[in-house]
């Protein structure tokens, strides 16, 4: 009934080879590619985050250290202001304000580093967590 039974198997003609799709493995596996790309581009990016956290890490120590100096610095002046004669109640009550506001900034500093790194940590999180699914991804592959 309009089956050609010399063409084929079955009665259909045979399928022409051009038509194939290729497998992964002759393509030179392009899915596989884009995933190893991908990856890479995921861990160069979770070093720069890395080494950004690095960088927030050093710069806050130096800033500390430099407050920490400026208050030393401070609380030495308040200590010959209060052994001098005559007593001058204003100037120590301004060193003392310095000193306050040298803590503040103390504070100030430590707040905007935690926030910095907390960020960039969650960032890195999301990027090792799309890492993770693209390895898993190429196992399956």
């Amino acid at each position: 009934m309009g089956r050609n039974t010399e063409n084929g198997r079955n009665g259909y003609v045979e399928f022409d080879p051009r038509y194939f799709v290729p497998s992964a493995v002759e393509a030179g596996a392009p899915s596989l590619d884009f995933l190893d790309s991908e990856k890479k581009d995921l861990r160069e990016r979770m070093q720069k985050l890395e080494s950004w956290i690095e960088d927030r890490k050093r710069i806050m120590d130096e800033n500390l250290l430099r407050i920490e100096e400026d208050t030393c610095l401070v609380d030495r002046q308040v200590e010959e202001t209060a052994c001098r004669e005559p007593l001058d109640p204003k100037h120590i009550h301004d060193l003392e304000g310095s000193l306050l506001e040298l803590e503040n900034q103390k504070r100030l500093e430590k707040t905007g580093a935690w926030k910095d790194m907390f960020l960039v940590s969650k960032e890195l999180l999301e990027l090792f967590k799309e890492y993770q699914r693209l390895g898993r991804m190429e196992s399956i592959s």
